[in-house]
């Protein structure tokens, strides 16, 4: 029952004298987190607003693999053990190939998006 008082319960910190970014309730940060997915035909993030009792998962990466794959009818493949894989209508091949590749950091592939990336990369 705040009325018309709502803003009352609402603050943001001053930071260099002027408002900061961070929301506040009560004197208490509002976090919110946020998935993108893709762009918009504009141009602009698909952004979507994760639920408050989200907590992500970390990833425990030992290298940082590119993998080229491909499915394949399993009949095309010659030399599998009798019986082992007649389940499987079409298996998938993968292969690293990361030592083909340059690996770029994963802004890069939005021109305009790390320009700092972008310098770097066209110097070399």
């Amino acid at each position: 029952s705040w009325g018309k008082d709502w803003r009352s319960h609402f603050q943001v910190d001053i930071v260099n004298g002027a408002p900061g970014h961070e929301l506040k309730f009560d004197g208490r940060n509002l976090v919110g987190s946020y998935l993108r997915v893709g762009l918009e035909k504009e141009g602009t993030w698909r952004t979507y607003k994760l639920r408050q009792d989200f907590v992500s998962a970390d990833k425990v990466q030992m290298e940082d693999d590119i993998t080229a794959s491909v499915v394949v009818p399993r009949q095309q493949i010659s030399g599998l053990p009798e019986k082992e894989f007649d389940a499987h209508p079409c298996l998938k091949i993968s292969q690293n190939c990361e030592w083909r590749l340059f690996q770029r950091p994963d802004e890069a592939i939005h021109p305009g998006f790390d320009k700092q990336t972008e310098k770097d990369m066209s110097s070399m």
